[in-house]
């Protein structure tokens, strides 16, 4: 179990209001999440923004709990639709408990999680909103997200006393559920991982 306090491009723009977590900090505002959203030439890595109606702070890997949840963004016809694979098929993603109690790192290290213990069965329904993709093309897709998402907020505070901030220079993926996609998770080296995402689309 986590641990938990139409057709787009990779950049579109979803706006939604989410109440994500009781976390502390002066102002609400956006975060920018990376999904794997649905499109005609596959599972697409995209990065979408949430607006937050409550107060947050930065606390490491916040936004990577907000990859799992349904998108809202607008198709071909101005309709709001949910495009997200990830909440299709009951992908969770979520950081590390001890982020939210602290805003630390450990040491140097974000942890992070993919649960798969949810995992729908592929149904005809589920099928045709996948437009036929396979469920590995969205979790391949879902591990670009989170590293992605990860780097983006991957800043932690060194010392509750001082306040100065410390970047994390890894990030620990933990995969939960089927032992078939453990293989997946790893600590990756940010500077070697390269700029991200390494792979927009998966199919």
């Amino acid at each position: 179990m986590l641990r938990r306090v139409g057709c787009v491009g990779v950049l579109a723009v979803i706006v939604c209001a989410i109440d994500v977590a009781t976390v502390l900090g002066a102002g609400g505002g956006a975060l920018e999440v990376a999904q794997p959203l649905v499109a005609y030439q596959g599972i697409e890595v995209s990065r979408v923004s949430y607006v937050m109606g409550r107060p947050f702070s930065l606390i490491p890997g916040y936004n990577v709990e907000l990859i799992g949840k349904p998108s809202c963004v607008c198709n071909d016809h101005g309709n709001s639709v949910n495009l997200n694979a990830a909440s299709f098929l009951g992908i969770e993603a979520a950081y590390d408990s001890y982020h939210a109690a602290t805003s630390m790192l450990h040491g140097d290290t974000l942890h992070v999680y993919m649960d798969l213990s949810g995992l729908k069965p592929l149904t005809e329904e589920l099928k045709r909103k996948l437009h036929g993709w396979s469920a590995d093309a969205v979790i391949k897709a879902t591990v670009e997200c989170i590293l992605l998402t990860a780097y983006d907020c991957r800043f932690g505070i060194a010392d509750p006393r001082s306040g100065g901030r410390v970047e994390a220079r890894y990030v620990w993926l933990e995969v939960q559920g089927p032992p078939k996609y453990t293989h997946l998770g790893g600590v990756f080296s940010f500077e070697q991982l390269g700029p991200l995402p390494r792979k927009r689309l998966f199919n």
